[in-house]
């Protein structure tokens, strides 16, 4: 990076990072990330030189089932027929934040309800898009697309429009 730090990879014969090591410009060690895997090649804990391990559980569709961090703070998720997230379950120091999702028929992510039982939708145009995003925390924004396909404008709650332009390569 710009301050000369380094990464050093570890890999598995599977071609997983196991271990990861950041030095800074003069080659001191500055943080240690270790990594271990099921038979699957799933991430089955990763934890830093002091020993912080977050462990992961998977079902039989490789979904991640359970994480549980250093703090002993375990998130739940649950999943539907087609593999999507639809729920968590987040223990935080003993009060259980339950977030829901939903979606369309073509796998869109609709709504997410939050654990105070807020909901934030989303709506789409028939290619996909992203049309409007009604929050809770920031009111409604709407997005407008070109015939690319490419994000035109960005209105927010207050009215503020950003505009997008992009070249003829689409960038």
């Amino acid at each position: 990076d710009n301050a000369g730090n380094t990464v050093h990879y570890t890999l598995d014969n599977a071609g997983n990072r196991v271990k990861e090591d950041t030095k800074d410009a003069a080659g001191t060690l500055k943080r240690t990330l270790s990594r271990v895997y099921n038979q699957l090649g799933q991430l089955k804990t990763q934890a830093t030189a002091a020993s912080d391990p977050t462990d992961f559980e998977y079902d039989a569709n490789g979904n991640a089932t359970k994480v549980t961090d250093a703090l002993a703070t375990a998130t739940q998720s649950e999943y539907d027929p087609l593999n999507r997230l639809s729920r968590t379950l987040q223990d935080v120091a003993g009060i259980k934040a339950d977030t829901k999702f939903d979606y369309d028929a073509l796998d869109n992510l609709t709504k997410v309800t939050d654990p105070k039982g807020l909901d934030t939708r989303y709506e789409y145009n028939g290619f996909g898009d992203l049309v409007k995003l009604t929050s809770p925390d920031t009111g409604v924004t709407s997005y407008t697309y070109d015939s690319a396909g490419n994000r035109a404008t960005q209105t927010d709650a207050r009215g503020n429009t950003t505009a997008y332009g992009y070249d003829a390569l689409d960038r």
